[in-house]
């Protein structure tokens, strides 16, 4: 069919009776003068070269997904850059494979975010390792982990460092064949803590070459059950990195070393794996066959070590399952009580995982019930010979496994949802991650600011990360001595935990352990609304230390309160010592803003010299709120609340020493001051009505000072 040369002069039949031929027989300047080529028909479409679609002068936005997918692949690389950008969403989201594949370096980065984020993630998985090699780091870091879930191994191997640190908490999203064609170099520039987001399945994907590159300080980030999912490829690590691992985390994969990098241990860690070597073979042979004997051969025999986590776990679980119905026998309970007393021996009795398997074996108070949610516990009780297997699953799920789950409020059942999500944020533990949620447990979350602030490095060796969506949380018991619980990342659905600012999870869940830690020391029930109202009861859990409580009703007379009080508090400050305020009074700041809460806990995070104030943060939030602030300053004389009344049981918690040895380091007192006034994002906005009160419970003293523990 013969079409009019003046292409300008076409009407709406005229494209519609368009073939290719008639298309492709066009000049350049025939085809710039199109007045809607969007009119014509995909047939048509096919007949462009890139010339001619590189001499489209109408806006490329007309263009939908039906029309750009009939282009042929060398003609679809004519697209300008700035019809690449004019293109919508829709019309991206409908581009077929072979389209996606042809985008050009050039195309790629004309893209907006906006524009990305139409992509669907068998879009993203289609891109080339080129493609998205192209990526800026600001439209990588903009995908959404759906989207970077469709990432393929070959398009992995083309991230940079800068793509991949852009990612932050997305790296986890990554699907473990991604994770798999990372290049190794790509792998040795990771951080730590990024290293620490992977799961079990991610690490478990890690190449012999990637392990290869990892360095000292990565590996020293790993966590027990990221080394286990490596397998034999830990036979891959260098010596640096082996020299980094804790002991627990090396007899967690001793097994798996080759015979060079045993042989290249320090001392005393050649000492741990030589005891472990031995106490292993010592309880194959001493163990009854009608006790745990075929049980420890079993999990020895698939190479994994009885010191671990996962070889406890595995032990405990394949002996559940030989309980029969008249329940566990004595040869059973015997050699569970040996099995025990060795993992001791070699792991030590302060260890994380003796102290889980001795509640278990040895029993504990808290083994009295079994809540998981319910509404009311149901008796659960110490293991001993007649134990049927319920009974002995409920206290292995209680004490490995995070089984024994909160309720939210006693007498109510909750329901339970797990919640996965990294552990830490991209900055690792800060004094502005914690903010408070709806259980009035001011208290702990101001202690969470305060150590954070003071000693990071606690916060973090608080942890145990089995890699199974559990976490081993170490707090100190009020005679000072380190005590574990383990809990899960299930989560009381439609109810507000503290959470934490950055993204990780650490407050969520160390708020949780506590509720367990409570429940054990201090008789309550399992229930986070069990923890509203305490005094220093959550400062002295985490650090172990003892503190003072400098309450204003004891203090005598507000001249002693500004001049010994005010020196006293100072002079902790000044030391790096962890320092909070019960507050019973009100008060507003010159902004209109709530300061003080009454029957709330602020954490006292430094004293400002220039104005002769004293610096406090809401465990509500950084960040502040409408009618709240966040961060504010304090003089002595607004702190005291007089000698009578019920603002006179406001007072300073002093932490005094330090924390146990092998707890985690301290910063500078400079160093804490500048990382409480940097950025405070986040928050949980809103009014003081909206938030959970403190419901602080003072102590009942007659004198300055009341000590916590010794």
């Amino acid at each position: 069919m013969s079409l009019p040369t003046n292409t300008a002069t076409w009407t709406q039949a005229n494209y519609q009776s368009a073939t290719a031929a008639n298309i492709a027989a066009l000049s350049v300047a025939q085809v710039a003068a199109l007045q809607h080529p969007d009119w014509l028909s995909p047939a048509a479409v096919a007949g462009f070269s890139a010339a001619q679609v590189a001499a489209i002068s109408i806006s490329w936005s007309y263009m939908n997904a039906a029309w750009v997918n009939a282009l042929s692949v060398a003609a679809f690389a004519g697209i300008p850059v700035a019809g690449i950008a004019q293109l919508s969403g829709s019309t991206l989201a409908g581009l077929n494979a072979a389209h996606i594949v042809a985008l050009t370096a050039k195309q790629i980065g004309a893209l907006s975010t906006a524009q990305l984020g139409a992509l669907s993630a068998v879009q993203i998985g289609d891109l080339n390792a080129l493609q998205v090699e192209a990526l800026t780091v600001a439209q990588f870091g903009s995908l959404s982990t759906s989207q970077l879930a469709g990432l393929s191994a070959a398009a992995a191997a083309g991230l940079s460092n800068a793509q991949l640190t852009a990612l932050g908490l997305h790296l986890r999203a990554l699907s473990p064949a991604a994770i798999g064609g990372l290049a190794a170099t790509t792998v040795a520039h990771l951080s730590g803590w990024q290293l620490a987001l992977l799961t079990e399945t991610q690490l478990a994907a890690l190449t012999a070459s990637q392990v290869a590159v990892l360095t000292a300080a990565q590996v020293a980030d790993l966590s027990q059950g990221q080394l286990v999912a490596l397998g034999a490829r830990v036979q891959s690590l260098t010596a640096a990195a082996l020299d980094a691992l804790g002991t627990g985390n090396l007899l967690a994969i001793y097994r798996q070393l080759g015979k060079a990098q045993i042989a290249a241990l320090p001392s005393a860690q050649a000492a741990a794996v030589a005891l472990a070597v031995k106490d292993t073979t010592s309880l194959q042979t001493s163990l009854s066959t009608a006790g745990l004997q075929n049980e420890v051969k079993t999990v020895v025999g698939g190479g994994t070590s009885l010191f671990g986590y996962q070889g406890v776990l595995d032990v405990l679980e394949a002996l559940g399952g030989q309980i029969g119905a008249t329940g566990l026998t004595t040869a059973q309970l015997a050699d569970l009580k040996a099995f025990t007393k060795v993992v001791g021996a070699v792991d030590g009795s302060g260890s994380y995982i003796f102290g889980v398997l001795n509640d278990v074996v040895n029993g504990n108070p808290f083994n009295a019930t079994w809540t998981d949610g319910a509404a009311t516990s149901s008796a659960l009780g110490n293991l001993a010979a007649g134990s049927s297997q319920s009974q002995f699953d409920e206290l292995v799920g209680k004490w490995l496994l995070g089984g024994d789950n909160p309720a939210w409020n006693a007498g109510t059942a909750t329901t339970l949802t797990a919640t996965p999500a990294a552990l830490f944020g991209t900055g690792g533990v800060t004094a502005a991650d914690p903010s408070q949620g709806g259980i009035g447990d001011c208290y702990l979350i101001a202690a969470m600011v305060e150590v954070a602030l003071d000693q990071p490095g606690l916060i973090q060796s608080m942890f145990t990360d089995n890699g199974n969506g559990t976490y081993g949380v170490r707090f100190y018991a009020p005679d000072g001595a380190a005590t574990y619980v383990t809990v899960s990342d299930s989560l009381a659905s439609g109810q507000r935990t503290a959470g934490t600012v950055s993204g990780g999870q650490w407050v969520t869940l160390l708020e949780k352990a506590f509720v367990e830690y409570s429940a054990e020391f201090d008789g309550n029930t399992n229930a986070w609304s069990a923890i509203a109202g305490g005094w220093d009861e959550g400062l002295t859990a985490i650090t172990g230390k003892s503190d003072m409580s400098y309450i204003s009703a004891y203090s005598g007379s507000q001249s002693a309160w500004d001049g010994s009080v005010d020196k006293a508090v100072i002079a902790a400050l000044s030391a790096g010592e962890e320092v909070l305020y019960g507050s019973f009074i009100d008060d507003t700041g010159s902004n209109g803003k709530t300061d003080l809460v009454s029957d709330h806990m602020f954490a006292v995070i430094g004293y400002d010299k220039s104005t002769g104030d004293f610096i406090l943060r809401n465990p509500w939030g950084a960040a502040g709120g409408s009618s709240w602030n966040g961060q504010f300053e304090q003089s002595i004389d607004q702190l005291w609340g007089g000698t009578s009344g019920t603002a006179s049981d406001s007072g300073f918690i002093v932490a005094e020493g330090a924390s146990p040895a092998g707890a985690g380091g301290a910063v500078s007192a400079a160093a804490q001051l500048a990382q409480a006034l940097a950025g405070s994002g986040g928050g949980n906005g809103g009014s003081v009505v909206n938030l959970a009160s403190a419901s602080l419970v003072p102590p009942a003293v007659g004198a300055t000072l009341a000590v916590a523990h010794a």
